[in-house]
């Protein structure tokens, strides 16, 4: 019985992470692509970094969604 239930758990957890990483990566993407670019240089810089952070969040999550996505299909076809 602990067998089963063990084995959903470690087949749920990477693909309930795998999820919640892709929902992340998709948020932070489309919140880059919306930052406004005014015409004042000197916010120009700021709002350009902070589109730069969210698309590096982004990128994060949709290299942790694919390093887990790696670690299901190893374990489910190896």
């Amino acid at each position: 019985m602990w067998k089963e239930y063990l084995e959903l758990w470690r087949d749920f957890i990477p693909q309930l992470i795998i999820v919640l990483t892709s929902l992340a990566a998709g948020i932070f993407w489309f919140l880059s692509s919306q930052v406004e670019i005014s015409n004042n240089l000197d916010t120009i810089v700021a709002e350009l970094q902070w589109a730069s952070q969210l698309s590096s969040y982004a990128a994060l999550s949709a290299s942790v969604a694919a390093f887990f996505g790696i670690i299901r299909f190893i374990r489910k076809w190896l």
